[in-house]
């Protein structure tokens, strides 16, 4: 009786102890995620790529089977906020993050950016040196 206690006991510390199956990039980044900053200034923020454009929203939703929506809210100097969703593929090979718009996005070009997650915390830089910080919802 004293050694299957014993072996119970023992079993169950080795269960506990063992480290968990590594997951995968795409387990890892699997959620909604929504734009704080962009180059370091909270949102709303200057658009790094478009001369003039004040970014108010980003939200992304990333899903483990390798596709991805997101939605933009901008406005151009003196005009009313207007809203774009989109999406597509993305892949993931260590730190790189590929994104390629789907057909019926506005995007048609495939974007590579470095990323790591801290956290909850989601960095996303872009070809151009670019700095976008998301908070996992």
């Amino acid at each position: 009786m004293h050694s299957t206690i014993t072996l119970l006991i023992l079993s169950f510390i080795a269960s506990i102890a063992a480290p968990a199956a590594a997951q995968t990039p795409q387990e890892l980044l699997e959620g909604a995620y929504w734009a704080v900053a962009i180059n370091g200034q909270p949102i709303p923020a200057p658009s790094p790529t478009e001369d003039g454009v004040v970014v108010h929203e980003i939200a992304v939703l990333i899903k483990e089977d390798g596709r991805f929506t997101m939605k933009v809210r901008a406005s151009a100097r003196g005009q009313a906020e207007h809203e774009r969703w989109s999406g597509g593929t993305y892949t993931v090979t260590g730190d790189t993050l590929v994104v390629t718009p789907g057909p019926n996005s506005v995007e048609r070009e495939v974007v590579r950016f470095r990323w790591r997650l801290d956290g909850d915390v989601l960095w996303l830089y872009d070809e151009h040196g670019h700095e976008y910080r998301f908070l996992q919802a």
